[in-house]
């Protein structure tokens, strides 16, 4: 501690203030961001056991059928198209998709998601907006008109909030902002296809 008159002190203790106050603030950002942290964590695990309880319960509900009707059940594995560009984003849709027990089938171009909806005849499609041959919406009004395929439920994906409006106009069933979370990919999944 430097020793001086009291300008010299009363400087140096305003130091040590915005010192104090600067790691101070510093903790702060680091105790917000691990709390929001662990609340996308929290929101993760309770998505996981709830695909959890409903594979356990659709596990028991065959169970039981079995159960009553010596019969062999068979039941068809429900299918997402996704359609995106991007590897990355969608080796993460497969795992969760997986996850929920659902078989992906995959599209990078919007030519070939059109192609994909009529032949393998999806539950449900995922499609980002900004595709590399077409404009999105252009895919979400063919898909529309194609009566092989206009009653699959559709949900698009952005990294635009404002694209939301747009695509609930062009036929869109519902709207996911990216990057994806599990938690809001599960919710949409039950939501078409339970």
């Amino acid at each position: 501690m430097p020793l001086g008159d009291k300008k010299t002190l009363d400087h140096y203790r305003n130091r040590l203030l915005r010192r104090a106050e600067a790691i101070q603030r510093r903790l702060d950002e680091v105790t917000r961001a691990a709390r929001e942290e662990l609340v996308s964590i929290n929101d993760e695990i309770h998505a996981l056991d709830s695909t959890r309880e409903t594979l356990e319960e659709d596990g028991k509900h065959r169970a039981d059928i079995l159960d009553r009707k010596s019969v062999r059940v068979t039941k068809k594995i429900k299918t997402v198209l996704i359609v995106e560009k991007n590897p990355n984003h969608t080796q993460s849709l497969i795992t969760q998709i997986r996850f929920a027990g659902l078989k992906p089938i995959v599209a990078v171009t919007g030519e070939g998601g059109l192609k994909m909806a009529v032949e393998c005849h999806p539950d449900l499609i995922l499609f980002e907006v900004e595709l590399p041959d077409m404009n999105g919406l252009r895919f979400v009004s063919e898909i529309r008109r194609n009566p092989e395929a206009d009653q699959v439920p559709i949900v698009a994906m952005s990294v635009f909030p404002d694209l939301k409006a747009r695509c609930l106009e062009h036929g869109c069933n519902d709207f996911l902002l990216k990057p994806v979370r599990m938690i809001d990919l599960i919710g949409r999944i039950k939501k078409f296809l339970h």
